[in-house]
C-alpha cells in the first residue's frame, strides 16, 4: 500500500500521478498524495458483470463442493460421501452493497429463481425493478442462504462480517466475499468455520494480503473456496 513515506519517496522521484488498477481508494494513502501534488486515478466500474458471475461462481463451487470433489478425484477417490450440495433454485440470498457489481449479481441469481435481499446506504432503483427486497443487514443475514459481499472498505465497513453478525446467520449459509478483505473479521470467519456456525466460504481477498500474511485463513484451503 503507497503509505506517506512511499508517497514521499514517489514525489521525490517526480510522480505526479497514481494509477489504481481497482475501484477504491483504500490502497493508497490519499491525504499524503494530496499534499504532495500526486493525483490519484482509479478504475470506477470495469466489467461488473465479470465480478459478479465471479462471485456466483464461488457460490456454486462451494455449494456442490466442486473443490473437494476435484481434490478426490486427483487422489484416485471417487467416493460421493460428503460432496452433496443442494439446489441455489428457491433459496434466498443476500446481497451486500447494491452497486454496479452487487445489481449484476442480483440480476443472475434472481435468473437462478432466487429470492434476493439487500441492504445499502440507498436503494439502487435497478434492483428495486427486479423487486429485491432491501432491510437491515441483521435481517438480511437472518434470513439468507447465501450471503455476498459487494460493498467497498470504509471506517463504517470494517469488520461488518464480525463474531456477532455471524451468529445471526444460518449454520447452513455460505459466505462470499470479492470485495475487500477487510470486511469479515477473518478469526471469527475461521472460528464460526471451524464450529460449524456458518457452512462455509468462498473469497478471492483477505486480510493484510498486501503484506501476504495469511494469518487464520491458512485453514480454509483445507475445506472452502
Amino acid at each position: 500500500m503507497p503509505i506517506r513515506n512511499v508517497i514521499d519517496a514517489l514525489a521525490a522521484g517526480g510522480v505526479k500521478l497514481i494509477a489504481m488498477r481497482c475501484a477504491g481508494y483504500d490502497r493508497v494513502d490519499v491525504k499524503a498524495a494530496e499534499t504532495q501534488g500526486i493525483k490519484i486515478v482509479r478504475v470506477p466500474t470495469y466489467s461488473p458483470e465479470s465480478v459478479a458471475e465471479h462471485a456466483v461462481a464461488l457460490a456454486m463451487a462451494l455449494n456442490r463442493k466442486l473443490h473437494l470433489a476435484y481434490n478426490r478425484i486427483w487422489q484416485g477417490n471417487y467416493t460421493l460421501s460428503g460432496l452433496e450440495g443442494t439446489e441455489v433454485h428457491g433459496k434466498t440470498v443476500g446481497v451486500v452493497g447494491t452497486g454496479s457489481i452487487g445489481a449484476c449479481f442480483c440480476a443472475i441469481m434472481k435468473g437462478f429463481g432466487c429470492s434476493v435481499l439487500a441492504t445499502d446506504v440507498a436503494a439502487n432503483p435497478r434492483c428495486v425493478d427486479m423487486d429485491v427486497t432491501y432491510m437491515p443487514l441483521e435481517e438480511l443475514l437472518a434470513k439468507s442462504d447465501i450471503v455476498s459481499l459487494h460493498c467497498p472498505l470504509l471506517p463504517s465497513t470494517f469488520h461488518m462480517i464480525n463474531k456477532e453478525r455471524l451468529e445471526m446467520m444460518k449454520p447452513t449459509a455460505l459466505l462470499i466475499n470479492v470485495s475487500r478483505g477487510g470486511l469479515i473479521d477473518s478469526d471469527a470467519l475461521v472460528d464460526a468455520l471451524e464450529s460449524g456456525q456458518l457452512g462455509g466460504a468462498g473469497m478471492d481477498v483477505y486480510e493484510n494480503e498486501g503484506d501476504q500474511h495469511w494469518g487464520p485463513l491458512r485453514h480454509l484451503a483445507i475445506g472452502q473456496v
